[in-house]
């Protein structure tokens, strides 16, 4: 009975998920849609308060009552946007007088969250030391021997040869670098820069600078992509993946001493590889001319493998001979891989041949954007490459353009009846639930910047208002942002280092048990909601099994690269 109670203790909602009050626990622009959230209560009307002064100044009813099927919540909706002076506010409801969180309405309100969250993929730094805001050492130089061919991948005289793969980023809570993941993170970062970059050329990282000129932003994405360049065989083919065989928990990435491989040449990732570097000898050319020809010429040299090879490396998909679920192992498709990749060439280099490829090919997908993109499909960045060609096809561009607009209109209806205005249907609370939700707001802003339907522009928000903390958990998911954040994610540093790191987006909801721990936490409460499937429980504490003790929630609760890029550009967007 002793050990139940304390497994109940351990997978109790913390005090701040009692309150009943959802809010952005970040903020609110001057010009933004400003709406809260009251759950499972009944107020009959709210004020908006200064928090230095408390001064009422804002009063109002409550907008909206929607039952919300997916998180089991009865939400009550306060809309208090036409309230646009900056300062520090928070909302109390009456008659039970509970209040907000402290909120800030102001023009700057995301730039520190911006930052956080950027300065996020050089804390995932793999080779280098690795230092925190403040300067302090997180871990020294990691993985240097990486990697040696894996001989079940590889014939003589590769088998058991060792090749420099070091650099690049870890991909997420283990040490594993992954080009198929690294491919639409770079890629969602690449694409904000072109469509942002006013907004954050000048923002400083504080990292390491080896180029003056260079925007800090540019300059912590090159560092992914001088792995890239190493990732390419002499034929232009692309290696997968270097990791261990499995994932080493909880060691620093400096102790880390598994032996490291390199996994064989796959047609997804050279496709993958192909559209970033073409994005990238765009991007690049203003600041470093030398390096764009580089990039341009390795996408180049590997379309041409991609030409020679028609069909999907290897044959049936790439397989690991060692993990079966979590290295990316599933993408048995190479098709939408290389619509992107022939679209990112066009756009940079106008050649009629990769034109002419992604006309020949663009209509396997009908309608051309139906949901969001994801590492797993590709073929959506394709589509929105193509809306922003100049000298494209207006008749394809029309087709896109229409699909697009079609898919967030729909989506628009969805939202409106969800409680919390997410673009999660049932469906969605896979694996990376939070990486949808903001590749669904990716899409919204894309639709603004082609429409200019303000309308567009608030759905986008809405989302990031969910990732802030406006959600049925009452969490912001993303460490030390806001008030009640991850404090658990299941990080092999952070785990190993007793720390926590600030600007990681963790996976969020979601309705399958893929871990022990969600497995348990599910067992404990039957018929729990789906958009509250998810756990932060303390390692140190969660005596689940002898043979699960010290487990956190990889399913729910794990930071990823490509979680953190679609925040990236939706955080530019709201960007003064």
């Amino acid at each position: 009975m002793i050990i139940l109670l304390l497994i109940l203790s351990v997978f109790c909602y913390s005090k701040e998920n009692i309150s009943s009050i959802r809010i952005n626990q970040v903020g609110y622009l001057p010009s933004s849609k400003k709406l809260f959230m009251v759950v499972n209560t009944s107020p009959t009307f709210f004020n908006v308060v200064d928090a230095k002064n408390k001064k009422i100044v804002y009063k109002d009813k409550f907008a909206k009552i929607i039952n919300d099927k997916n998180s089991g919540d009865l939400v009550l909706i306060g809309d208090f946007s036409n309230l646009t002076t900056e300062g520090e506010y928070y909302i109390e409801i009456f008659p039970s007088k509970e209040k907000s969180y402290v909120f800030k309405i102001s023009s700057y309100v995301f730039k520190d969250v911006f930052v956080k969250t950027m300065r996020s993929f050089y804390l995932q730094r793999c080779g280098v030391e690795v230092y925190d805001e403040e300067g302090n050492l997180i871990h020294g130089k990691c993985h240097l021997e990486d990697a040696e061919f894996l001989e079940e991948h590889f014939k003589e005289p590769l088998s058991g040869i060792k090749k420099d793969f070091t650099g690049g980023w870890h991909d997420a809570g283990d040490y594993g670098k992954y080009i198929v993941n690294a491919g639409i993170s770079c890629g969602t970062l690449l694409f904000m820069w072109e469509l942002n970059k006013d907004k954050i050329k000048n923002i400083s990282l504080n990292i390491p600078k080896m180029y003056e000129t260079l925007p800090d932003v540019l300059e912590e994405i090159k560092y992914e992509l001088d792995w890239f360049l190493k990732m390419q065989a002499d034929d232009g083919g692309v290696y997968f993946k270097v990791a261990p065989k499995g994932f080493p928990q909880d060691i620093p990435p400096d102790k880390d001493n598994f032996k490291r491989y390199v996994y064989g040449v796959s047609s997804v990732a050279t496709a993958n590889f192909v559209a970033v570097m073409a994005i990238a000898a765009r991007v690049y050319n203003e600041f470093l001319p030398q390096y764009s020809k580089i990039c341009l010429e390795a996408a180049e040299k590997s379309w041409m493998f991609l030409k020679k090879n028609k069909n999907v490396i290897p044959e049936n998909g790439f397989d690991d001979p060692y993990i079966k679920n979590g290295g990316y192992e599933g993408d048995k498709d190479d098709t939408d891989e290389r619509l992107w990749a022939a679209a990112e060439l066009y756009a940079t280099t106008s050649k009629k041949e990769y034109h002419d490829f992604f006309v020949a090919n663009y209509k396997k997908w009908e309608p051309t954007i139906d949901y969001p993109p994801s590492w797993l499909d590709l073929h959506v960045f394709a589509m929105i490459r193509y809306l922003f060609i100049k000298d494209a096809d207006n008749e394809i561009k029309q087709k896109i353009k229409t699909d697009l607009l079609t898919y967030l209109d729909k989506t628009i209806k969805e939202v409106e009846q969800d409680g919390y205005r997410v673009a999660l249907k049932e469906d969605m609370y896979y694996w990376g639930s939070n990486g949808v939700v903001l590749n669904n707001a990716l899409l919204f802003i894309v639709g603004y910047k082609l429409t200019n339907n303000k309308e567009y522009l608030d759905i986008a928000f809405d989302q990031l208002c969910y990732i802030l903390g406006r959600n049925s958990l009452n969490k912001s998911f993303i460490t030390k942002v806001g008030y009640n954040y991850p404090v658990n994610p299941h990080h092999a540093v952070m785990i190993s280092k007793n720390i926590l790191l600030a600007g990681f987006l963790v996976g969020g909801p979601n309705k399958e048990p893929e871990d022990y721990v969600l497995y348990r936490y599910l067992k404990l409460n039957p018929g729990l909601p789906i958009a509250k499937r998810y756990v932060d429980i303390d390692p140190t504490t969660a005596n689940l099994t002898k043979n699960y003790k010290g487990q956190t929630s990889y399913a729910s609760n794990e930071p990823c690269i490509s979680y953190n890029a679609p925040l990236q550009f939706v955080l530019s967007e709201f960007l003064k």
